[in-house]
């Protein structure tokens, strides 16, 4: 067998090994997968002896933490306890899984509004909706309502709702925010405009009032 020299065999094998090194250090920095935090959480709950099962909710990591951490949250379903969350967070670096620090506060994940479809023309009737109710009027406050209206209207004009927000004085001198008046009559009660007030506008409290009972 025809002899090699060191000087020829010592290059390609340190080359390989730092081939092989650089791929590993490549599959050690890949972010853990949804899959993974899952299956860390579940050996912690082995671990712990804790039993609570599958998480309902899998947050991704947010902002790091003082300490340079960004946590995965699962959070579990509640135990008879409302005030005891149950929560593993796992580092989305090491993977290391743990109960939650005292101080921990919960993320919430963000459940947007459902979209409310509504008419795009209503229908003439003898109703309006009180959006605001009425109180004494004063400078600021009739100013305020006036813009309240011109944004809602501006809202309803892209979301197929007819734009009929007005600001409405009462005989005995009471300001209030009202939809559906047309000058000489209301519109029909339909409670996907009130749904849509309650949603795009916040207000909880609209009310129907029969323009024909008064």
């Amino acid at each position: 067998m025809r002899h090699v020299p060191a000087r020829f065999l010592f290059p390609p094998v340190l080359a390989a090994v730092a081939i092989i090194a650089v791929l590993a250090g490549c599959q050690a920095s890949r972010p853990l997968e949804r899959s993974q935090i899952t299956t860390l959480a579940d050996n912690m709950q082995i671990r712990e002896g804790l039993s609570w099962g599958s998480p309902r909710e899998v947050m991704e990591p947010g902002p790091a933490d003082a300490d340079g951490h960004r946590w995965w949250q699962l959070r579990y379903v509640e135990s008879k306890d409302p005030g005891a969350a149950r929560i593993i967070l796992v580092d989305a670096d090491s993977g290391w899984a743990r109960l939650p620090p005292a101080g921990w506060t919960m993320r919430i994940v963000p459940h947007p509004a459902p979209p409310v479809t509504v008419p795009t023309l209503v229908k003439d009737g003898s109703a309006i909706l009180v959006v605001i109710e009425p109180q004494p009027v004063t400078t600021p406050r009739l100013g305020e309502l006036e813009r309240e209206a011109a944004r809602l209207n501006a809202i309803a004009a892209r979301t197929d709702l007819w734009p009929l927000f007005k600001v409405h004085t009462d005989k005995a001198g009471r300001t209030s925010l009202i939809y559906g008046w047309q000058g000489d009559r209301g519109i029909a009660q339909d409670d996907r405009i009130r749904d849509w007030i309650q949603i795009r506008a916040g207000v909880k409290t609209a009310r129907w009032v029969d323009l024909s009972a008064m």
